[in-house]
């Protein structure tokens, strides 16, 4: 008897545990099932930037977070660390290798060492999680030179490719002479363009101001102070629309040639840190440029205001960065 009631105790007790077990079971699969669990970042928040400091780049990535903090948007701090080296190599490594929801990339433009040859980095190893702001570049020829538009420059150039000559802040192998070769493309010339790189842009506009170069692409903050003094005079904007800091310059699509330049600055994430992290962080970046703190810092650097979800900005880095590689593999 004793027996048999030690029997109906013990399966009464398995039938208990049982049933805590499957509403344990129940209440995790409806929490893996519901709503995600909010992120909330720990501070310090690493803040990679890729350039030396005191560049746009490292200005950019301190005004978002010193906005972020001042607005309350987000109360942990950030460090901002410089890591240079490879035109944004050694930063893009170390995203990925170390990289989590608590650490974030300034990024500009297309990183063009991800399409060379051999790279070990791809843009799947990362999230762009917003573009903050957008810079376009002008097309500018010296005060003196006999080229007063976009058709009288490059009409010279059909005639004969050898007789103008473009000055490059780098090698002949960036994004810029893609864009260079998208316009000569839209004027039927087939021929190379006669390039000169140099050591960054500060070696090309002595050359441009002297007439040793016939015409250059510029930001606007670099040019406006050449055009203001009239050292310099912009023939095109490469934007969609004409910039409003320089309202007077006409755009190349209104001149009939449909190519832009754009190096917007955006923030990236490593890939695989969570839905809920790029929300936050993306949603975080949104607010932070509606304030009129960073309006005015878009403003003092002659940016264009222009936000772009984590979507929108991913499917502009693979449009650009499918081009440049289609351009990489036609110079073989």
């Amino acid at each position: 008897m004793k027996k048999s009631k030690l029997l109906i105790m013990i399966s009464l007790l398995t039938a208990f545990m049982f049933g805590c077990s499957a509403n344990t079971s129940n209440e995790a699969s409806d929490n893996n099932t519901g709503e995600q669990a909010e992120f909330t970042p720990e501070g310090p928040i690493r803040y990679i930037v890729g350039f030396a400091p005191g560049g746009g780049t490292d200005l950019a990535a301190r005004t978002v977070a010193r906005t972020l903090n001042e607005s309350g948007i987000v109360e942990e701090s950030f460090a901002v660390e410089n890591l240079t080296g490879g035109g944004g190599v050694r930063a893009l490594m170390e995203l990925s290798n170390k990289g989590d929801g608590n650490t974030l990339l300034q990024s500009v433009d297309i990183y063009s060492p991800m399409y060379m040859e051999g790279s070990k980095l791809k843009l799947d190893q990362f999230i762009p999680v917003a573009q903050v702001a957008n810079n376009s570049l002008l097309l500018v020829v010296s005060k003196n030179s006999e080229y007063k538009s976009v058709d009288e420059l490059f009409n010279a150039i059909k005639e004969d490719p050898g007789k103008v000559s473009i000055g490059l802040p780098a090698a002949t192998d960036t994004v810029e002479v893609v864009k260079w070769n998208e316009i000569a493309k839209s004027y039927g010339i087939a021929s190379e363009l006669k390039y000169i790189p140099h050591n960054g842009i500060s070696e090309v506009i002595p050359e441009l101001l002297s007439g040793r170069i016939d015409a250059a692409l510029l930001v606007p903050p670099v040019a406006k102070g050449y055009l203001d003094s009239k050292e310099l005079n912009a023939l095109a904007a490469m934007s969609d629309e004409r910039l409003e800091v320089l309202p007077d310059i006409p755009t190349l699509k209104e001149q009939g040639i449909d190519v832009t330049f754009y190096r917007p600055q955006g923030v990236f994430l490593k890939a695989g840190v969570g839905e809920e992290v790029v929300a936050y962080w993306e949603n975080a970046l949104k607010e932070m440029t509606e304030s009129e703190e960073w309006k005015t810092f878009i403003n003092n650097q002659m940016y264009i205001n222009e936000f772009k979800g984590s979507e929108e900005y991913t499917e502009w880095m693979e449009t650009e960065g499918k081009n440049y590689s289609e351009f990489l593999k036609g110079k073989k």
